[in-house]
């Protein structure tokens, strides 16, 4: 699964990052690295981009094509609502 997959509101934890160097170089430098949790915040309308996705405290927008290179596995409380995963 990647994050791309994720549906708003779903938080997920990173497992790999499978993009060339220039992009996963990015995508660490902006807080994504194996082990981090991300969610998915918002799509573009009829699946263009950008997508939003929180890391951490912040709010990162990135293509969906980098998206896709992000391998994320789901968090233990996904389908929770967020009252009680936290």
């Amino acid at each position: 699964m990647y994050i791309n997959d994720l549906t708003p509101g779903v938080r997920a934890y990173i497992d790999s990052i499978d993009a060339n160097g220039v992009d996963e170089r990015r995508l660490r430098e902006h807080g994504l690295d194996q082990g981090v949790e991300v969610e998915l915040l918002h799509r573009a309308a009829f699946g263009a981009d950008p997508i939003a996705v929180r890391v951490g405290n912040a709010c990162i927008a990135m293509r969906r094509a980098q998206a896709a290179s992000v391998r994320v596995r789901l968090t233990e409380f996904a389908d929770a609502p967020k009252e009680a995963a936290e």
